[in-house]
């Protein structure tokens, strides 16, 4: 920096450059780069207090937590499933989809420039309580752009991220969820259990998206704060008493135990359906995992 500050007469310091300052790069006479500050900034910073009208209410969770998952779903619930417009075709006899592809869909009420996510359907999501299917493990293929309406309806494909295939469902693409509700426990008790996790990871975390087996029908509410309990382990109790007829029998007749649960975490619940629902791990203090169990905290 040394060999290339040219120090400029007009200026009472310099080597002190401030917010504001212009600074010229130039070729000297002996052809050596060389920094000059041909002016002075009008106005110097200082810090001061600033105040702005609110446009609306704080956000109880960030939307940056949420947005790449409502942006690019990869959970289906079965009620949308249901009601799901579908791939019909492609134009030009294409076998698969990709970008800048026209397809066909199939019961789409929509509007023409409508958005929707295209999503591969993949594995059910079963209650454990119950084995009822309450929604669809999903893979994000693509986002269809509604060019002309109809049944069938003309999309094209953009932002693609996979090969879309016949089939494939279209599920609308809403980025706007409630933001600012008011968090509370459940208006009655609730149990249930984390049935998946989105991303797959085996540990989950605080701002990871979680599914729970519980719905609007179980009293669920956006909102609704729910503890997470880590599910006890199952263990055997090898130093207890333990005979057969007064014969005394190895560890593997030993007597089982489970271990009480120990609270994990706490959720938010930010989606609500029939039987299932979407919540944030706001905070984690242990490892939680699928098959945690969620109650009124």
């Amino acid at each position: 920096w040394p060999e290339i500050w040219q120090i400029n007469p007009q200026v009472e310091n310099p080597h002190l450059i401030y917010p504001g300052d212009v600074l010229s790069l130039a070729y000297g006479t002996d052809g050596r780069p060389v920094i000059s500050l041909s002016q002075a900034g009008a106005a110097r910073m200082s810090p001061r207090l600033r105040s702005s009208d609110l446009d609306g209410p704080i956000a109880t969770i960030p939307y940056s937590a949420i947005a790449a998952f409502l942006a690019r779903p990869s959970v289906v619930s079965a009620e949308d499933l249901k009601t799901a417009p579908h791939v019909l075709a492609f134009r030009d006899g294409h076998m698969v989809g990709g970008s800048d592809h026209e397809i066909y869909v199939r019961d789409l009420a929509g509007p023409a420039r409508a958005r929707y996510n295209v999503v591969h359907v993949g594995d059910p999501l079963r209650d454990p309580e119950t084995g009822d299917v309450v929604g669809y493990m999903g893979t994000y293929a693509a986002t269809a752009v509604i060019t002309k309406a109809g049944n069938p309806a003309k999309a094209m494909l953009t932002d693609t991220a996979r090969e879309t295939l016949q089939g494939d469902r279209l599920i609308a693409n809403d980025l706007t969820p409630p933001m600012n509700f008011a968090p509370r426990s459940p208006s009655r008790p609730v149990k249930g259990q984390i049935i998946s996790v989105v991303d797959g990871v085996e540990l989950i975390g605080q701002y990871q998206i979680v599914v729970i087996n519980r719905g609007a029908r179980d009293g669920i509410e956006t909102g609704n704060v729910l503890a997470v309990d880590q599910a006890g382990e199952v263990v055997r109790d090898n130093f207890g008493k333990r005979s057969f007829f007064g014969i005394k029998t190895g560890s593997a007749f030993a007597p089982k135990v489970k271990l009480p649960n120990e609270r994990s975490g706490t959720m938010l619940v930010f989606r609500v359906y029939d039987r299932m629902s979407f919540g944030l791990i706001v905070s984690a203090e242990n490892a939680i995992r699928v098959a945690d169990h969620i109650r009124n905290p």
